[in-house]
């Protein structure tokens, strides 16, 4: 029985030795690739600028050359996994209809891209996006794709600018043959 315990001693300790080594050995080279990646940087400032509560004067364009049609909202933006991402959830009327919508956006340290993906109560696709900032980081300009309900993809471009602390502009452009037509405009004053 001694015999056997000891045994059990020195299995459990060759096993358990190699593992917690692991756990006070330097990071590999590999571990320290993702390190970086995973961290907050600067870019990501551009977005924690929009977290808070957000009226929407909503402007859209039904009609290329026509004049917009106008529609009210609200959003709600915020920081998720500590501060890598914002989330926004927006909520608004147009012609009667309620209009729900849900977006993510982060800025990806490996693309060193910003990256989106946005679904609303319209439609059941996800659009995804990516795009880049200008260097006062105000004006973050995003492309991606979207699919028509005849199986065509149509490209859109949109551009959010940072006005000052209370005050930013979202522009939606659609891309349809050569030519870049915009599709709908959203002004958000923040609430309070």
């Amino acid at each position: 029985m001694r015999l056997s315990l000891r045994f059990l001693c020195l299995l459990v300790l060759l096993i358990a030795a190699p593992v917690l080594s692991l756990a006070t050995e330097p990071a590999s080279a590999d571990d320290a690739g993702w390190a970086i990646p995973g961290e907050r940087c600067p870019d990501h400032d551009a977005l924690r600028a929009l977290v808070g509560e957000w009226d929407a004067e909503v402007r859209i364009w039904t009609i290329p050359g026509q004049p917009p049609e106008g529609a009210t909202g609200r959003a709600v933006i915020e920081e998720i996994l500590d501060g890598r991402f914002v989330r926004t959830e927006f909520s608004g009327n147009f012609k009667g209809q309620k209009i729900e919508g849900f977006g993510v956006e982060g800025y990806d340290r490996l693309k060193h891209k910003y990256v989106g993906v946005w679904m609303d109560s319209l439609g059941t696709m996800m659009f995804h996006f990516e795009g880049s900032c200008d260097d006062s980081g105000n004006v973050r300009t995003m492309r991606g794709t979207y699919e028509l309900p005849d199986g065509d993809t149509r490209e859109t471009r949109t551009v959010t600018t940072r006005i000052n602390d209370d005050t930013f502009r979202f522009e939606s452009f659609d891309i349809a043959d050569g030519q870049e037509l915009k599709s709908f405009e959203i002004l958000y004053t923040r609430r309070g």
